[in-house]
């Protein structure tokens, strides 16, 4: 993936963060996504500062579902989101359609909305992963402790009792001779 990014990106790909999305099953291809190391962090910073640890950061074009065929055109301000079966991008609307090389269709912000829900459940791409990923604390359960020392406590009680019935069986024994 950081081979074809550095074939792709103008930037160094020692400052681009490359992540790459799940396995289409019909094309057989992933989705890969690349973005400023300097940018995500401002992104996690901004979000923390929130009080937020978001589990996915998904790219605003992959909100959009693929078209069928075709391009479709997502107006977002100064930028236009632009979502192809293959290519997946945000620029301003002259050069997203310069990119799309054809003619791109515009769809409104209701139908993005329908999809928003599905698009953020299960993101074909997620750029949290590699250095990015959530990192889960490890937290002391203490139902599991309590478990656990009982657990211990009968293995070391039935040791005991062991040990207990052989004293009491070798006394017998002695005994009895």
């Amino acid at each position: 993936a950081r081979l074809l990014a550095a074939e792709e990106s103008a930037a160094p790909v020692d400052s681009l963060h490359v992540a790459l999305g799940r396995l289409d099953g019909e094309a057989e291809q992933r989705p890969l996504a690349l973005a400023s190391i300097d940018r995500m962090r401002a992104w996690l910073d901004q979000a923390q500062a929130l009080g937020c640890d978001p589990d996915h950061i998904v790219p605003e074009p992959m909100l959009l579902a693929p078209p069928p065929e075709g391009m479709w055109s997502w107006p977002r301000g100064a930028r236009c989101v632009v979502r192809g079966p293959a290519l997946a991008y945000a620029a301003e609307p002259e050069l997203a359609a310069e990119v799309a090389g054809g003619p791109l269709t515009a769809i409104a912000d209701a139908r993005v909305e329908q999809r928003l829900a599905h698009a953020l459940a299960l993101p074909a791409l997620a750029l949290r992963q590699g250095p990015f990923a959530r990192r889960r604390r490890w937290r002391l359960d203490a139902s599991l402790v309590r478990r656990l020392a009982w657990l211990a406590g009968a293995i070391i009680a039935l040791v005991l009792a062991a040990q207990l019935v052989l004293l009491l069986k070798y006394s017998f024994a002695t005994a009895r001779l």
